[in-house]
């Protein structure tokens, strides 16, 4: 987003989903991976760190990842938030002139369906690597 308008404020690109809905999105979807929403790899790290600090009772250390969910929360949603909603910077710009071209787009797509995946089978994964580790 910043490469395609040059703005770097967040008051700047308020709207910027209108503009490029795919874009962000995406972003969007990495924003909720990093919170720790679940089907996502965040979700899957974090809850694997919280099982390992039961296990060893380190009680204080759920609390780090908890707010550390909150931090990227606060941090992500404006962003969010504001390119879905905020449409103040929306006069006069032709709706979706900056999105990218396919081939550009398609690495990022590969690496969704692959968050996805990784968040889905996740057990799966996990069982393979325990006997790899045995």
């Amino acid at each position: 987003m910043i490469e395609q308008t040059g703005f770097k404020k967040l008051e700047d690109l308020k709207g910027i989903g209108k503009e490029m809905p795919v874009t962000l999105a995406i972003f969007a979807i990495g924003a909720l991976s990093m919170v720790g929403i679940p089907l996502l790899p965040g979700f899957i790290s974090k809850w694997y760190l919280a099982l390992a600090s039961i296990e060893v009772g380190k009680m204080i250390l759920i609390g780090a990842i908890l707010l550390s969910s909150l931090l990227n929360a606060i941090y992500y949603f404006p962003i969010v938030i504001n390119g879905f909603f905020g449409e103040e910077n929306l006069e006069g710009k032709v709706y979706k002139a900056k999105h990218r071209p396919l081939r550009q787009s398609f690495p990022v797509f590969i690496l969704i369906v692959g968050m996805f995946y990784v968040g889905i089978a996740a057990r799966g994964i996990m069982y393979m690597i325990s006997l790899g580790l045995a």
